[in-house]
């Protein structure tokens, strides 16, 4: 069974938003989920989490907003 009809379905189900609608639903999440989890300071979990940003980072297209990692 092919996946390619599947991923069309998905595709078409997708809601296109802009740039700039998409940064901001970033920032109002990020806002969102920093009132309700508290911040996790533990120095390993800390550092394995950066790199994985890292390696996103490395990875990832350029794209005109920053990107945050952190541990909540």
């Amino acid at each position: 069974m092919s996946v390619y009809p599947r991923l069309v379905a998905l595709l078409l189900a997708i809601t296109l938003v802009s740039v700039q609608e998409e940064i901001e639903i970033g920032k109002q999440t990020d806002a969102q989920v920093r009132q309700k989890t508290p911040e996790l300071r533990d120095p390993a979990t800390t550092s394995y989490i950066r790199g994985l940003g890292q390696q996103l980072s490395r990875s990832a297209p350029v794209v005109p907003a920053s990107v945050a990692v952190a541990v909540g």
